[in-house]
């Protein structure tokens, strides 16, 4: 199993928007999670556990969240992240 953090709004992921494109963000630690809440917008934060033997945990946050994922990188700040998305990603007509 791996476990991922996912900052929620009330019930539902925080989602961003950058260029057309609704991302979510999958963390690695609680800590760098919970360093990103107030910058997505998010009110609480959710452990989520993948068994990556069953599932791609990729596609199954996509399927759940109707979003693109983005494993945030260690280390790397969420403005950073975002600034390099928005930077990076072409829009969504």
């Amino acid at each position: 199993m791996t476990t991922y953090f996912v900052a929620y709004r009330e019930n539902q992921p925080a989602t961003v928007e950058i260029k057309g494109h609704r991302l979510v963000f999958l963390m690695g630690s609680d800590e760098e999670a919970l360093e990103s809440m107030e910058e997505l917008g998010a009110s609480n934060l959710r452990e989520v556990e993948i068994d990556e033997l069953r599932e791609d945990p990729v596609a199954a946050i996509a399927a759940e969240t109707n979003c693109g994922v983005v494993l945030a990188q260690a280390g790397i700040s969420m403005s950073t992240m975002l600034t390099s998305l928005e930077q990076e990603l072409p829009w969504v007509h």
